[in-house]
């Protein structure tokens, strides 16, 4: 998969996964794991893609996929993510938090200390 780049949002990332399925034809969206376990926080990635990929393609996703394939063999979890409104606004607001501090970053090289350190 192409990296997307959703500019109305100011957000990029690549996903992992589209298929359709066999009976009725529907895309589904995937996003594999392979940490310890599936963290409520996983949620928001599928939500931003969906949305990345649906403005780019034109086309809905019915159904988003949390897959974690363990590093040690054992079994494979699912977890089902549903749509959410709000989940997706949390995720611009992580997006916001995250530019505001490479902000700031920058903003912080320019403060000059007095006196000054030799």
């Amino acid at each position: 998969m192409k990296k997307n780049i959703f500019k109305k949002y100011n957000y990029a990332g690549t996903l992992d996964l589209i298929c359709k399925t066999k009976k009725s034809n529907e895309l589904t969206l995937i996003d594999w794991k392979t940490s310890k376990a599936i963290y409520d926080n996983y949620i928001y990635q599928p939500m931003a893609y969906k949305v990345a990929y649906e403005e780019e393609t034109g086309e809905k996703i019915k159904s988003m996929k949390i897959i974690r394939i363990p590093k040690n063999g054992a079994n494979i979890e699912i977890r089902d993510v549903k749509w959410n409104t709000i989940h997706f606004k949390t995720f611009l607001g992580l997006v916001h938090q995250w530019n505001s501090n490479k902000l700031l970053e920058k903003e912080d090289k320019l403060i000059t200390t007095y006196p000054k350190e030799k």
